[in-house]
């Protein structure tokens, strides 16, 4: 125990992490010869944490065959089939058909000792065999003993009772089971030297390839980065050229519905003064006819009038009907541009504007003043502007239709803006600065002028089809 607790601290102070280790595992063993089995777990399982902490993957795993064998001693087999299924998988000892190395066929009377257990007596015979193959024949038939007692099968338990105890001979036991103790307990520090610096070595190649690789992985991350940060600005400057030119389309559309307007007003108006002249003159003609003799050369007059009357009229009616044509189409031209705006505008992943959008400064002022709700934090008109000049660049579909479409007053645009965000109607009540009736009366303003609909309890409903 001096020597292995020397070893261990020589190692230490030579930063030797896996001699110290090794040696502080090899310390279990005089525990092993007082069978103290408590002690020997501990110190495993303690050791086996030590080396995942510092990198020794294989040897924390390897430490697990004796924590093993414990654990079934003490009929623990809740624990057993976790540690055998990282025993096999990730010690390093078994071989590609599944056998383990040679010098570790002990391992077999464990996997054993566990079919047993759970009552694969088929197994076990199988893993009992193959440990006989490799001449540790005392485990071997103790372990084809127990098969044949779970059986029930006196023939082959007298059989294997007589090899057992032919293997396990009392006399040759008792001679030698110290000097058996003693050479286990044999501490080849050379050895392990050796196996330490080859560790070592290891670990700090691949200590240089983790390092090479974080350099790398962290460049290519700056890059995502601004990559992403690139991209975000240009999606967010199409996006306000996009809704410019729609807003643009919009107000030509509107302009040239008016002058379609004027136009036919002012057809109306000159037709109507026509009609009326005519009616005028053929008044007069008819009372011309009662005075032919004397007005003869009036009525030519006044019927060369109503010729040329009855020209300028279709005349006009002709130029107010290319006017139309001509403005129809402009019309249709517009709407089938705005229809395809429309359908950009639709295609904006508006749940990722929605979440930019909530990160966005002016947003999180609403948000701060909510929290107080006192009459002297209620937003200012330049908080207003920001918030809503902000909303409209991320809600652009919402906007064009309450806004652009609709045309509604500040304050019913200004409740629709906060109903999309998802306010409560005592939040609005403060950052609208209205008391529970007015802003019942608002809301059903705003919802008849956009739905038809005289009241206030269905506009939420009737906005969310353009969220």
């Amino acid at each position: 125990m001096k020597a292995l607790r020397a070893a261990e601290q020589c190692a230490w102070k030579d930063n030797d992490t896996l001699s110290a280790l090794t040696a502080y595992e090899l310390s279990v063993r005089p525990y092993y010869l007082k069978n103290e089995k408590d002690s020997v777990l501990f110190i495993l399982n303690h050791v086996r944490d030590l080396y995942l902490r510092y990198g020794f993957r294989e040897n924390a795993t390897r430490v697990l065959s004796p924590i093993i064998s414990i654990l079934i001693d003490q009929n623990k087999y809740a624990e057993v089939h976790e540690l055998m299924q990282i025993y096999e998988s990730e010690s390093g000892l078994f071989k590609a058909d599944g056998n383990i190395m040679s010098g570790r066929e002990m391992y077999y009377y464990e996997k054993g000792r566990y079919a047993l257990f759970e009552n694969k007596t088929d197994s076990a015979v199988l893993y009992f065999t193959k440990l006989l193959n490799a001449k540790p024949f005392e485990a071997g038939y103790k372990g084809l003993l127990q098969v044949y007692e779970k059986r029930n099968k006196p023939d082959s338990v007298a059989k294997y009772a007589t090899l057992y105890a032919a293997a396990n001979d009392s006399s040759y036991l008792h001679v030698n089971q110290n000097a058996i103790h003693q050479i286990s307990a044999m501490y080849d520090y050379s050895r392990h030297q050796k196996m330490a610096e080859k560790e070592r070595a290891k670990a700090e190649k691949v200590k240089r390839g983790r390092m090479a690789l974080w350099t790398a992985l962290i460049g290519l991350i700056v890059i995502a980065v601004l990559l992403y940060i690139w991209q975000k600005r240009k999606y967010k400057r199409k996006i306000l050229h996009l809704l410019n030119a729609y807003e643009a389309n919009q107000t030509a559309l509107s302009h040239a519905k008016n002058e379609m307007r004027l136009m036919a007003v002012d057809y109306e108006t000159n037709k109507n003064g026509y009609e009326e002249k005519c009616t005028n003159l053929m008044a007069q003609i008819e009372r011309g006819k009662d005075e032919k003799g004397e007005l003869e050369n009036r009525i030519d007059d006044l019927e060369s009038d109503l010729q040329q009357a009855r020209f300028e009229a279709d005349e006009l009616k002709d130029q107010f009907e290319a006017d139309i044509l001509k403005k129809s189409k402009e019309i249709e031209d517009l709407l089938r541009e705005t229809e395809m705006m429309n359908e950009k505008l639709m295609a904006i992943d508006a749940t990722k504007m929605e979440e930019d959008f909530k990160k966005d400064e002016a947003y999180l002022v609403f948000q701060d003043k909510c929290s107080s709700l006192q009459i002297n934090h209620a937003p200012t008109e330049m908080e207003w502007r920001r918030l809503l000049n902000a909303f409209r660049k991320s809600f652009v579909r919402y906007h064009s239709f309450v806004y652009i479409k609709h045309r509604l007053p500040e304050n019913q645009y200004r409740l629709c803006v906060l109903i999309r965000l998802g306010f409560s109607n005592k939040q609005m009540e403060f950052l609208l600065k209205k008391d529970a009736d007015k802003l019942y009366r608002l809301k059903r303003t705003a919802n008849l002028k956009m739905f038809g609909k005289d009241e206030a309890t269905t506009l939420i409903q009737n906005l969310t089809p353009y969220y």
